[in-house]
């Protein structure tokens, strides 16, 4: 794999990306609302509507605005969020913490637990288990993550109250050190397993097929 198929590849993504640009541009525009009303509030007066307007850039041609978002995306200015009222770049990073912690916990349950599954069933093929993780890998890849969640919180965490139904940690308890870890692995540990289900049938294939 040389220098010159590395810059292939990356010049093949910008297509890909300048149409997600696109995409996300018109389907801004196209929901209904207005921004600038909805930042200045109900009892704003036109004068302050047209003013966060400007500001905004919201007045210009539509290709004027897209030309200036394309640019301020290759800054990394993702703009101004108009429901929480601060910039995207905030609103990403408070929750990119929590992202990286959920997805990082699927990867090792889903790497655990499908190489384990796929040795285990590798060992008699053809039997029973073998068999069983074979159709349990087929279902549990068929079958969308987010309707595996929804069913998932309604049996476990509203019919059977087993995992709390939302939340990072329990905001009604000053828990610190070894009590704040335990707490945020009970609330990580429904969707992270939820998450990692459809990865664990894949590499189970994988693994009892290799």
């Amino acid at each position: 794999m040389g220098l010159g198929y590395v810059v292939r590849r990356v010049l093949g993504i910008l297509p890909a990306l300048f149409g997600v640009l696109i995409v996300t541009f018109v389907i801004v525009h196209a929901v209904p609302g207005d921004p600038a009303q909805l930042l200045a509030g109900e009892a704003a007066t036109p004068e302050r509507v047209e003013e966060i307007r400007r500001d905004l850039g919201l007045d210009r041609p539509l290709p004027d605005q897209f030309a200036t978002y394309v640019a301020n995306v290759a800054r990394g200015d993702l703009g101004f969020s108009t429901s929480q009222g601060r910039p995207v770049n905030a609103v990403i990073a408070e929750r990119i913490g929590p992202t990286l912690l959920l997805s990082g916990t699927a990867l090792c349950i889903s790497t655990v637990l499908g190489l384990l599954l796929g040795l285990v069933a590798a060992r008699r093929p053809f039997g029973r288990f073998d068999l069983s993780v074979n159709l349990a890998a087929l279902v549990g890849y068929a079958v969308p993550a987010f309707w595996l969640a929804q069913l998932a919180v309604l049996l476990f965490a509203v019919r059977l109250g087993l995992f709390p139904l939302l939340g990072y940690s329990d905001i009604r308890k000053e828990l610190s050190g070894l009590g704040h870890i335990v707490d945020v692995a009970f609330h990580l540990t429904l969707p992270a397993v939820v998450l990692a289900l459809s990865e664990v049938a894949l590499l189970s294939r994988v693994t009892r097929t290799g």
